[in-house]
């Protein structure tokens, strides 16, 4: 789905106006994009690093049935959809990087340097979103290609 506010600024109805459906559950082929970026969390103002991700392709256990249902309700693919991979502390950002290839004799500076355009394996799953209102779609695990 575009990213940006072309629904509101075109003569869509307001109740037209949707949210985009969770990715079908199961497992693709992703990468990052670029190296990751420093931040804060915007709820606990914690320090994060986020790298922003690209899927490429589904693997077998995601229903192709299902992909076909969200390319029909967003008129695009789940291909080449982004999503962010973020982390607040040094255990789940050292698995990320295992998962991203990197031996544990690596340190985690070298990986992080190295972490561009590296690819892996998400896991997604569906879960309430945070008001409870719809479903959304989570990162429930990263596996090494």
């Amino acid at each position: 789905m575009p990213i940006g506010f072309e629904k509101i600024l075109s003569s869509t109805p307001l109740s037209d106006i949707k949210a985009p459906p969770p990715f079908p559950v199961g497992t693709y082929l992703a990468a990052t994009e670029g190296l990751g970026e420093w931040g804060e969390s915007r709820q606990k103002k914690t320090k994060q690093i986020q790298f922003k991700c690209k899927v490429l392709s589904p693997q077998s256990d995601v229903d192709q049935q299902k992909l076909m249902e969200w390319r029909d309700e967003t008129g695009e693919t789940v291909m080449g959809q982004e999503f962010y991979a973020t982390f607040w502390d040094d255990v789940r950002l050292k698995g990320f990087l295992i998962a991203l290839g990197f031996s544990d004799s690596i340190t985690g500076s070298e990986a992080l340097a190295q972490a561009a355009g590296r690819q892996f394996l998400v896991v997604f799953r569906h879960v309430p979103s945070q008001d409870g209102k719809r479903i959304v779609h989570e990162v429930a695990e990263y596996k090494a290609v």
